[in-house]
């Protein structure tokens, strides 16, 4: 996890563990509180899931592009990887997520913060390395 993102240190992180159909899903989450804003990374392996990846984001099952008055929700191509995003321009609230190698999930959600913040913030965490992890 990133010491820093988008200027605001990293306050908290952790690791969960969890049985999922007696398989092992593992997360790491790094939270950053700024005076107003709150961002948090977590990385989930999603390899050892039956279903894999739908199952633990099923927007990779398709296309998405819904919009409506106070924000949106897509897939989209995001830093070269297969990715979703959505923003609630009323609460100032975002996620961007992406797949890795088809087996790790990278999502970042924030509360108060601009849009795009979710998707500059994924800049922070280094998928290049994540990515040669098999």
């Amino acid at each position: 996890m990133p010491k820093k993102i988008l200027g605001v240190k990293r306050s908290t992180i952790s690791t969960e563990r969890q049985e999922l159909e007696e398989k092992a899903v593992i997360a790491a989450t790094g939270e950053y509180k700024g005076a107003d804003q709150i961002l948090r990374i977590t990385i989930t392996d999603a390899a050892r899931v039956t279903g894999g990846l739908t199952k633990k984001a099923p927007w990779t099952a398709g296309k998405l592009d819904n919009k409506w008055e106070q924000g949106y929700e897509r897939t989209a191509d995001i830093e070269g990887y297969q990715g979703y995003e959505s923003y609630d321009f009323g609460d100032q609230s975002g996620q961007s997520s992406i797949v890795v190698n088809q087996r790790y999930i990278v999502s970042v959600d924030g509360e108060r913060i601009a849009e795009g913040d979710t998707r500059k913030a994924l800049k922070a965490v280094d998928l290049k390395k994540l990515a040669s992890f098999k």
